[in-house]
């Protein structure tokens, strides 16, 4: 019976484990695929229409014609990004501390001391990139 228990707690370890690593590679991923999901720094306003504008224009080869247009659509859509953004910022950073919160709750001191670290890491990273504006390498 103890040693079933065992197997049963383990499989769920090795499964918050997996989401955990899925998650953190997931938003590095993310985040140097397309760095206008990225956060900004403190008062610095992400330019979504300028990253976008440059990514479809050099991977697409527009005209100047077209890369006009394609900054006047950007232009007109970025409030609504921006303040889609904004709803759904709290809502993420809410699921995602709660997430923590609960893992952190099934790991011993070791084990969470380094957990920390993980995640602190990502998020500096993921700032490091969006304040320099290119990938870290």
């Amino acid at each position: 019976m103890i040693k079933r228990i065992i197997s049963i707690f383990l499989v769920f370890v090795v499964f918050l484990v997996g989401v955990i690593c899925g998650f953190v590679i997931d938003r590095l991923l993310i985040s140097k695929r397309m760095p206008f999901h990225r956060q900004p720094h403190q008062g610095q306003e992400i330019k979504i229409p300028h990253v976008l504008g440059n990514r479809f224009s050099k991977n697409l080869n527009l005209t100047d014609e077209q890369k006009n247009k394609l900054n006047q659509i950007l232009e007109k859509n970025k409030d609504v990004m921006k303040n889609l953004r904004n709803e759904m910022e709290p809502k993420f950073n809410k699921v995602r501390a709660s997430l923590e919160t609960e893992i952190k709750s099934i790991l011993n001191d070791e084990q969470r001391q380094q957990f920390e670290k993980m995640t602190e890491k990502a998020r500096k990273k993921i700032i490091w990139n969006v304040g320099k504006g290119k990938k870290k390498k």
